[in-house]
């Protein structure tokens, strides 16, 4: 019970992130929060679906809560990949606002989100599990490539945010993308590990476009070009001189 309760705990939590998404999306108009509460409002859901699945009981009931997890996460989750060089074009990442970046953002996203729907809503074949005094139902067998589209997400987050990192010495983005990555291989061990990661990279995503709205959009002057016009400059004060 207190594991059920756990998920109900991570179910607010993104509740309380999705709140202060909207909060700021009305009063600065900044589009980048909107991906992140979408994703925010569906973790709600599928962490109390499964904090609740104890209390409601294996059945038709829960099948039927159960299937819109899938499905919402199939479509939300890519996203990501054109949110993440987004929010990485806005801070100054010099290969995120080329034109071949956006083209493979979105032939990434279009082909991890068909994978996902294949996987998880086409073939979806749902079955109660019990894990720690929790009942949820799993998409069991698992394909084999069901992974793969939250893998490519991720990575890709992971590398949005070591750019911004370099770029700004911005390190959240880059340190909870990584504490998913890692979490997610371990999902099928500790399915709460692996969702208390998730609002661990929410609460990244939200505090990265929420920083990014105080972020000018232009570029810093890279060190190179900043010394060539320190030189300039001083070629210029000697002629004067």
């Amino acid at each position: 019970m207190t594991v059920s309760v756990l998920f109900e705990v991570i179910a607010l939590g993104h509740l309380v992130l999705a709140c202060l998404c909207l909060r700021w999306l009305t009063s600065s108009g900044n589009r980048l929060l909107i991906i992140p509460m979408l994703l925010c409002l569906a973790l709600v859901y599928d962490n109390a679906v499964i904090g609740g699945g104890r209390f409601i009981g294996a059945g038709e009931i829960l099948e039927l809560l159960s299937v819109p997890r899938f499905a919402v996460h199939a479509v939300l989750t890519p996203l990501l990949i054109p949110w993440a060089r987004a929010a990485a074009d806005r801070a100054g990442v010099s290969w995120a606002g080329s034109r071949s970046a956006v083209v493979t953002t979105w032939v990434l996203t279009g082909c991890s989100i068909g994978l996902a729907l294949i996987n998880d809503v086409a073939g979806l074949s749902l079955q109660a599990l019990h894990w720690a005094g929790t009942l949820r139902y799993s998409n069991v067998p698992a394909p084999d490539t069901e992974a793969l589209p939250v893998i490519v997400t991720g990575v890709f987050v992971l590398v949005a945010g070591i750019g911004m990192w370099i770029r700004r010495r911005y390190a959240p983005l880059m340190v909870t993308a990584s504490i998913m990555t890692v979490a997610a291989s371990l999902a099928t061990a500790s399915p709460l590990l692996a969702n208390g990661a998730e609002l661990i990279l929410a609460a990244g995503l939200v505090g990265t476009a929420h920083w990014l709205r105080r972020t000018p959009q232009t570029p810093p002057v890279p060190g190179t070009r900043l010394s060539r016009v320190a030189r300039v400059s001083a070629g210029s004060r000697s002629l004067c001189c």
